[in-house]
This record gives C-alpha cells, sequence and structure tokens, in this order.
C-alpha cells in the first residue's frame, strides 16, 4: 500500500496534456487554495458545487433515459451563468439543460460545451409573436441564430403551460400561432433540421377528476386548440409534458406518499388489466390515452419537468426529494416503460429544478421557490444520480456524515474527479472532464478526509502517487 506519509507536500506537478496553458495558470491560483490537512475549510459563503451524482446505488441512465435538468432565472441574486455552466453542469456531465428563457450569459456560457439547449419562450411574448412573423424572425435571430454555430440547440419550448386553468383564455389562441411563426423563422434561418418547437403543458390539459389513466381526455375547453397543435407537432416534433407529483399528492389525499416516491406498494392502482405502483406511470399513460382519443396515440412524449420541492409545505424536505429524483433516475434507467407503453421511455425527462429561485411565482404555493437541488447560491440540498464521475467512481465519503461530507467548493468536486482517475488505473484521459480535470500530486484531503490513491498493478517497480482536481476557470 502506498505509504501516506508526508502527503500533502508539493512536488513537482504533472498536468494532462489536454490542459490549456491558460488552465495551468489557472491551477497555480487553485493550488494555493487546496486546504492543507490541518488547514481552515473552504469560506462559508463560496458556493458548494457539489456534485448532483453522488449516489452509488443509482447507476447512470442509459441513452434510451436521457435526463437533463431545467435552469431558471427568476433569483434576486442568481449565480453567474459562466460559474453554473462550468461549476455544475460540466463536472457532472449533465447532457442537457432546459433554460426558463433565453438569457444571453447562459448561451454564452453553454457554447462549445456540447450540452444539449432547450430555449422557453414566455407566455408574455406568445401574443406578439403569434400576431408577427417579424418578430418571430426577430426573436430567433437574437436568441437562436446568434448562437446556432456553438450551442446544441435541441427544442425551443413555446410558452410556459399556456393552457393552465388559472390563465383561463388569456394565452390559448396565440400558442400555435406562435409556434407556427417561430417554425417558419427556423425554416428561413435554415435551422429547423437541428431543433424542433414543442409547447409545455401542464397535466391538467387532460387529467380529470379521476385518477386512472383510461379515464384521461383533453379538456373541453381546449380540445379544439390541442387537435390544432398536435397537427402542429406531429410533423416532428414530440409532446412536452410537466409533471407536477407534489401538486397532486396536495390534491389526491387518497393516493399514497409511496406512489409518488417510487416506493413498492402492496396495492396498487387498478386500471383495467392495467397495474400502476406510481405516480409517473400513471401520468403517461394518461397523457397517452388523452393522445390516443384526440388521434395522435404514436407521438412522442418529453417530460420537461418533474422534481420535488426542499420546504414550503408538509412533505416538501430535502430527504423526501431525494427520495423522489433518485426513484426516478432509477425507474427511467430500468427502462421498463409504462403498462400502455411497454419499453418505451419518454424521449427526455428534464429534472425540476437546478437551482432554487426566490422570486418564482407563488401561485400554486410557497414550494415553489424550493424545487431546487441546488440552493440559489449553489449549496446542494441533497444528491441524485445524473451525471458520471461518482457513477464509475465512489463517492461515498461525501454523503452525508461521511468522512469527505464536509468538503466544500471545489474540493467536492475534486474528490469526484480523482475518484474517477484512480479507478481508472490513473489514466490521463480519465483526468479531462470536459478540460476541467488536471492531475496533480498535491494532495488535497483534510483531517479525515482522504483522498484515496490506487496503485499501478503494471508497473510493480513504480508508485504514481497522482491525483485529479478540478481546474479553476
Amino acid at each position: 500500500m502506498f505509504n501516506r506519509q508526508r502527503r500533502g507536500q508539493a512536488h513537482q506537478r504533472k498536468e494532462c496534456p489536454t490542459v490549456t496553458g491558460r488552465q495551468a495558470a489557472a491551477y497555480t491560483e487553485h493550488e494555493a487554495m487546496l486546504p492543507s490537512r490541518r488547514g481552515p475549510r473552504p469560506p462559508p459563503f463560496a458556493p458548494a458545487l457539489l456534485l448532483l451524482l453522488l449516489l452509488a446505488v443509482a447507476p447512470m441512465p442509459p441513452p434510451a433515459a436521457a435526463v437533463g435538468v431545467t435552469w431558471g432565472f427568476a433569483s434576486s441574486h442568481p449565480l453567474p451563468a459562466a460559474q453554473v455552466v462550468r461549476g455544475l453542469l460540466l463536472p457532472n456531465s449533465v447532457p442537457r439543460v432546459r433554460l426558463a428563457a433565453a438569457s444571453s450569459d447562459a448561451l454564452s456560457a453553454l457554447a462549445g460545451t456540447g450540452v444539449a439547449v432547450t430555449v422557453g419562450v414566455p407566455d408574455a411574448l406568445l401574443r406578439p409573436l403569434a400576431a408577427s412573423r417579424k418578430a418571430a424572425a426577430a426573436w430567433v435571430h437574437d436568441n437562436i441564430t446568434r448562437y446556432a454555430s456553438s450551442v446544441r440547440f435541441e427544442y425551443i419550448a413555446v410558452g410556459d403551460e399556456p393552457f393552465l386553468p388559472s390563465h383561463g383564455q388569456h394565452f390559448q389562441p396565440f400558442v400555435v400561432p406562435a409556434a407556427e411563426n417561430i417554425q417558419r423563422a427556423l425554416i428561413d434561418a435554415k435551422l429547423s433540421s437541428k431543433m424542433k418547437v414543442v409547447v409545455p403543458c401542464s397535466t391538467e390539459v387532460y387529467q380529470n377528476a379521476s385518477t386512472l389513466p383510461s379515464k384521461a381526455g383533453f379538456r373541453p375547453d381546449v380540445n379544439e386548440t390541442m387537435v390544432e397543435l398536435l397537427s402542429f407537432l406531429a410533423n416532428s416534433s414530440p409532446f412536452m409534458v410537466e409533471l407536477n407529483p407534489f401538486l397532486s399528492l396536495q390534491q389526491n389525499k387518497n393516493l399514497s406518499l409511496d406512489y409518488y416516491l417510487f416506493q413498492l406498494m402492496t396495492h396498487p392502482v387498478k386500471d383495467g388489466q392495467n397495474k400502476y405502483d406510481n405516480f409517473f406511470d400513471a401520468s403517461i399513460d394518461a397523457l397517452v390515452t388523452a393522445l390516443t382519443k384526440a388521434g395522435f396515440g404514436n407521438m412522442g412524449i418529453v417530460v420537461g419537468r418533474a422534481g420535488w420541492p426542499t420546504d414550503g409545505a408538509v412533505n416538501a424536505t430535502p430527504a423526501v426529494a431525494q427520495s423522489f429524483m433518485t426513484g426516478l433516475v432509477n425507474h427511467l434507467a430500468k427502462k421498463s416503460g409504462t403498462p400502455l407503453r411497454p419499453k418505451v421511455l419518454p424521449v427526455e425527462t428534464y429534472l425540476f429544478s437546478l437551482l432554487d429561485e426566490d422570486q418564482h411565482n407563488t401561485a400554486r404555493g410557497d414550494c415553489e421557490r424550493h424545487y431546487g437541488i441546488f440552493t440559489f447560491d449553489g449549496q446542494a440540498k441533497y444528491y441524485v444520480n445524473i451525471g458520471q464521475a461518482c457513477s464509475n467512481g465512489d463517492c461515498t465519503a461525501l454523503s452525508p456524515f461521511g468522512s469527505c461530507s464536509g468538503l466544500g467548493w471545489p474540493g467536492n468536486v475534486s474528490y469526484a474527479f480523482n475518484s474517477y482517475y484512480q479507478q481508472h488505473d490513473q489514466s490521463e484521459e480519465s483526468c479531462n472532464f470536459n478540460g476541467l480535470g488536471l492531475i496533480t500530486t498535491v494532495d488535497p484531503s483534510v483531517d479525515d478526509c482522504l483522498f484515496p490513491l490506487a496503485i499501478r498493478t503494471s508497473a510493480a517497480a513504480s508508485i504514481h502517487p497522482t491525483l485529479a482536481i478540478i481546474v479553476l476557470q
């Protein structure tokens, strides 16, 4: 075993070949910040950019169970977009992100990352975009075309649940015309083959008083508009549905919390020959039923929102939120599909949400501001598996009450990087992490939190005490 004495002493550092000179310069700054074994903890107000993926029990979802996160901007003091991308999304290998609106800062930060991006069009823009093709063309030019060479756009989400019953007819007449004008603008800009237009719809457009999927159908007051929308989407786009399991729990007192948390149920919900032991599958099949009744039963489905709050109401706690998120990711990873669509998964599922938003609308309850996996300033509230490093490494020491649970930013990210690097035989290519990784011989261990080391058994005569860490940009 490698002798740990004198760990923490600086040696000549070794860099990955992929690290640029600029990154190497940044490393010098980072090296000075590395805590010594007896050194102080990171400043209490430094963003604690803990990895989202810290549960070894949950395997990384396969490509068929595409998972992403939503990123909203309704915060009084938002984190800089570059910090969110470089500190949260990229270290976690998050493959896709849904932006609540077109943010120039966010799009600039996402440029060149390869992260698939969905851009939202707020409800307030539906009327002007529906009324004018020129307005739609200008929006596409300013928010899409300008970034199309470096940002991997996937969807444009027109509206933000514009068919909510509380909205009445306020937005309904403008949804389809706005979507059509955006689509026309993409065609004119020769970008229609690179991204699709979708319309986020809450489950309230098709769910009724019954909890049985077979009883679902589109609401009579939106039925005509939904047929127009489905005819538009049928050209190439999926149906984007926004799931709100917490709201459903509050409204359906006859359903148990276990039903929403993917827990084993003794008495699943029976719907004819089908049985449902979780809210997610039942919601998807209710939508499938509604689509089928409208004549579009084979349309693809994207889950644009699925999350759980951590404050603001009963059962809104980090522990319950972690149970929901872990259950959802594990459920998707099984690739079992639903009773009406066996082995067929939603095209994509977006976890709601990356960050808390202290300015979010609270019409649906105070909990709406507490859906983040992270607080608005970047403190991790719980752990959920959507990334890469810890699914192929071991980050159990970072779990609550673990020996490294007290690490702050950037030590927690470095620990995950190093775990992956060590379990991959300290190979140079395993230290890259989208250009964020760096090999070092400076030990970042603190107190009882020891960064693991591996010995290359193929080179018995030599020991390679190198570790991988995150390099600050």
